[in-house]
C-alpha cells in the first residue's frame, strides 16, 4: 500500500479548514467593538432619546353648556355645531392638546367627548365620553390618524387651523382659545 495518496487527502483538509477560519475571521472582528467605544455603544441611540410616553390623564368637570366656545370647521355648510369647552383646554409637555368636544346636530343631540390631539404624529384619542350629566371611560382607546374627510373634519379642523401649528409642538391654550374664539362661525338659524 502506498502511503502518499493517504497524505494528499489528509493536506487538502487542513487547507480547507484553514481557509473557512480565514474567511469568517472579518466578520468576527467587524463585530468586536473597537477600542475607541465602550462595550455596549451603540451609535444610533443617543442616552437622551426617549421613546414619547403619554402622560397620565384626569378628566375634566363635565362641561356646562353656558360656556361652550363654537368654532367653524371650514367645510361649507355643515349640518352640525362644533364646541370646545375651554375649561377643559390643556397643552401638556407630552405635545397632547386635551380638550372637551360637544358636537350638536340640528335636532338637538349632543355629542360630548373628552378626547386629544397628538401635534407630533397626527393622531387623536378620545378618553370618554359624556352621557346623562357624567362621563364614560374608554380604558381600551388607542391612537388613530386624523384624516379630513367624515366624522373627522372637526378634528382635521381642530389640528391644522388652531392646535397644531408644526407637527411637533403645539400651540399654547390662550393661543388656541385666540384661535377659537377668532373663527366664530356665521349665525344659523336654529
Amino acid at each position: 500500500m502506498n502511503p502518499l495518496p493517504f497524505v494528499s487527502l489528509r493536506l487538502p483538509c487542513k487547507l480547507c479548514a484553514c481557509l473557512l477560519v480565514c474567511t469568517a475571521l472579518p466578520a468576527v472582528a467587524g463585530s468586536l467593538p473597537s477600542e475607541d467605544e465602550p462595550t455596549g455603544f451603540t451609535p444610533d441611540v443617543t442616552p437622551d432619546e426617549q421613546p414619547w410616553k403619554e402622560r397620565a390623564i384626569d378628566l375634566p368637570p363635565y362641561p356646562g353648556q353656558d360656556h361652550l366656545l363654537e368654532f367653524d370647521i371650514g367645510s361649507g355648510v355643515s349640518p352640525f355645531r362644533y364646541f370646545i369647552d375651554p375649561a377643559s383646554l390643556h397643552v401638556d409637555d407630552d405635545r397632547v392638546v386635551r380638550y372637551t368636544s360637544v358636537i350638536i346636530s340640528p335636532s338637538g343631540v349632543r355629542n360630548i367627548t373628552y378626547e386629544g390631539l397628538h401635534c407630533g404624529e397626527r393622531s387623536y384619542r378620545r378618553y370618554a365620553y359624556g352621557s346623562g350629566g357624567q362621563w364614560h371611560t374608554l380604558p381600551a382607546s388607542t391612537w388613530l390618524h386624523v384624516t379630513g374627510t367624515g366624522t373627522q373634519r372637526y378634528r382635521n379642523s381642530l389640528y391644522e387651523n388652531f392646535m397644531c401649528p408644526t407637527a411637533d409642538t403645539p400651540r399654547d391654550a390662550a393661543q388656541i382659545l385666540r384661535r377659537l374664539r377668532a373663527s366664530r362661525p356665521p349665525a344659523g338659524d336654529w
